[in-house]
């Protein structure tokens, strides 16, 4: 939507074009200066879900954010990319060549900043199995390797109501002509700049099927943001789809809560530890062994042998 700019992040500061340069966009950006001081010092606890070894070359799968101590929240459909259910716990899916997939959440993949804080995702906790319930997902995640100590966001004790002033913190990727038609208008109001944080503001918009709604601007990268009060610092959303120039849609505040209140993952065991790589002379070697394999294509395979 016009007005709705996706403002880029640099040594965790949001960056202000001059207000000159675009009229439409001067009371939603005005909005968000007067409240930066809030907003700024969550942008540490918002990462990038990076992969290495994934079969299709992709860098990164999406956007994650601190829900908890050691817990981050993101989309079903991103946690699905990496990893399945295997009886009672998730575990990561093969790599490339069928090597050990690796995966980290970046907290800063900014512009123009090599700088990094990475942070292992140790395991996949629980990816909400039921397709018509909330599109989210739990990972537990290492410290971060710049020494920070990092708290994580306080979820709003009410959802935000419609025109409640929001920014949307994530890392939004190049989408293609299917998605975004207008790819000029999508390069200019990017600057042909993708795959990096940004701080897009907006407001809050009504119920829609079921769920929230907003208006800051976001692309694919941007599942699994936060959706941040401005004016108060509490997470009132977590952004997981859009229609192009209609609507976003996020899961509310209270359904993350609700999630973190039950704690669905505490009845599930823990992947177990990597087995030995020879088998000792008292370990039976069954005369059946059954394997999957998954190929993302992007058309998911599962050939069981």
């Amino acid at each position: 939507r016009e007005g709705r700019p996706p403002l880029m992040v640099q040594d965790n500061a949001i960056q202000f074009p001059p207000l000159e340069a675009d009229s439409v966009s001067r009371p939603i950006i005005e909005s968000l200066a007067a409240w930066a001081h809030v907003v700024q010092p969550l942008l540490p606890l918002v990462g990038r879900i990076d992969v290495a070894n994934y079969p299709g070359n992709l860098p990164f799968l999406g956007t994650g954010w601190l829900a908890a101590p050691g817990v981050l929240v993101t989309n079903r459909h991103v946690a699905e990319l990496m990893a399945k259910a295997d009886g009672q716990q998730f575990v990561f899916k093969p790599g490339r060549f069928g090597d050990k997939l690796e995966v980290a959440v970046d907290y800063r993949h900014e512009y123009g900043n090599g700088a990094a804080a990475v942070a292992r995702i140790k395991r996949v906790m629980w990816i909400e199995p039921d397709p018509q319930k909330a599109d989210i997902a739990f990972l537990e995640v290492e410290a971060a390797n710049d020494g920070t100590r990092r708290r994580h966001f306080d979820l709003a004790a009410r959802d935000a109501k419609d025109t409640d002033h929001v920014a949307v913190i994530g890392y939004p990727a190049r989408a293609p002509a299917h998605i975004i038609p207008d790819q000029t208008w999508m390069d200019r109001v990017y600057g042909g700049t993708y795959d990096v944080k940004r701080v897009a503001p907006g407001l809050m918009g009504p119920l829609s099927r079921g769920w929230a709604t907003h208006d800051c601007t976001t692309l694919g990268g941007n599942s699994g943001s936060v959706v941040v009060d401005i004016t108060t610092g509490k997470a009132v959303a977590l952004h997981f789809a859009g229609l192009y120039m209609i609507e976003n849609y996020a899961v509310p505040a209270s359904a993350v809560q609700r999630y973190l209140d039950t704690a669905p993952w505490s009845g599930m065991s823990r992947p177990p530890p990597a087995p030995a790589a020879v088998a000792s002379p008292e370990q039976p070697i069954a005369k059946a062994v059954t394997r999957s394999i998954s190929f993302s294509i992007p058309v998911r395979i599962d050939v069981s042998l």
